[in-house]
């Protein structure tokens, strides 16, 4: 017997949702183990932290030397950042609400991103206050600006600017690197899809869920040969 268009359509769409389900426990599985490890490797990278930094205070030791230290702090910092993303991404958060404003969160941003001397980083001029998770926003910023970092290859410009229309907050984010080809958009916000060596792909999928949380949504605009552009639009929550 042959089944009828609308039996087809039906069995499609419980293929779909089975996949759906699938996809979501072997998200989860993947989640649970790295959080276990993340919260394992916290620990004794923190006691490398603290032994290079007290090395490096000493301040009594050649230039051979210190290169090398400095290449231990990359080092751990390039580790850190990873385990943040897994961490941000197993249990990603909106749950305080606070008066704040663009500039407050790219300052604090800002500070905690080493931008090398060959990059030219353009801030917005217009300071917008809104209520948003501080926290949760720092870490929206921290992986975009760094995604930005490594596609100009910390070499190039990154502008960032926003403004405020029709009750929403837009930031865009934009690098003059080469670009996306135009197969690799639709998937950069999927879990796991990485297009470097060191990435975990889970970065820009935290990114998504917070903006997400927070009532707006995140886009990106890409072509190679053009650079990369990340817009945030976020609702305009006026001071409290």
């Amino acid at each position: 017997m042959i089944p009828s268009v609308q039996q087809i359509i039906e069995l499609e769409r419980k293929l779909a949702v089975m996949e759906d389900n699938l996809k979501k426990e072997k998200l989860f599985a993947i989640g649970e183990l790295s959080a276990r490890l993340a919260h394992d490797i916290r620990n004794p990278l923190s006691v490398i932290k603290t032994s290079i930094n007290i090395l490096v205070s000493k301040g009594d030791v050649d230039a051979k030397t210190m290169e090398m230290y400095e290449r231990m702090e990359r080092a751990v910092e390039r580790i850190t950042y990873q385990i943040d993303d897994v961490l941000n991404f197993v249990k990603p958060r909106v749950s305080s609400l606070k008066n704040t404003s663009l500039d407050e969160i790219l300052a604090s941003v800002l500070a905690r991103i080493e931008i090398p001397k060959t990059v030219v980083m353009t801030t917005p001029t217009k300071n917008i206050e809104f209520v948003g998770d501080i926290i949760s926003l720092e870490i929206v910023f921290v992986n975009l600006i760094t995604n930005a970092l490594q596609a100009i290859n910390n070499s190039g410009e990154i502008t960032i600017s926003a403004d405020v229309q029709n009750e929403k907050i837009i930031i865009k984010i934009h690098d003059n690197g080469p670009g996306m080809p135009s197969d690799v958009v639709p998937k950069i916000f999927d879990p796991l899809f990485t297009t470097k060596q060191t990435g975990t792909g889970l970065g820009l999928t935290s990114c998504k869920t917070i903006i997400e949380q927070h009532g707006g949504h995140i886009e990106v605009e890409s072509a190679v040969g053009k650079g990369t552009t990340f817009v945030v639009t976020l609702p305009y929550r006026r001071i409290i």
